[in-house]
Formats: C-alpha cells, sequence, structure tokens
C-alpha cells in the first residue's frame, strides 16, 4: 500500500509517500479484474503476469 500525504509548514507545502513493501499481489489483481468484468476468465488465463499488472491502470479498477 501506498500513503501520501500531504500538509503546509510554514511557506511549505510537504508532500510525503510511503510505501509498505508488499509490492502488487497478482492474484488480487486476476480477481478484481473478474469481479469487475474487466477481462473474462479465458483472457485471463492466457495473460503474461506483466499484461496483468497493467490492468490496475484501467479506470476505477481499485483493491481496496
Amino acid at each position: 500500500m501506498i500513503t501520501l500525504q500531504f500538509y503546509q509548514k510554514d511557506k511549505d507545502l510537504i508532500f510525503e509517500c510511503e510505501d509498505d513493501g508488499t509490492g502488487l499481489v497478482i492474484e488480487k489483481i486476476k480477481a478484481k479484474a473478474l469481479e469487475k468484468k474487466i477481462v473474462t476468465p479465458e483472457k485471463l488465463a492466457s495473460m503474461k503476469p506483466e499484461e496483468i499488472y497493467e490492468l490496475i491502470y484501467t479506470p476505477g479498477f481499485s483493491t481496496a
């Protein structure tokens, strides 16, 4: 998970980004893609891992 935080300190705008280090969980991506009907089970079975990871850029896609 990535956490973003913005806040103002004096005249500066501070941006903090924190990554929990878990990375992308391919099984969660596949399950959500099927749930949202982004791909069919047949198409998903033939996709390479790199193609599955790219599904996260589909508008409205979220595993949250």
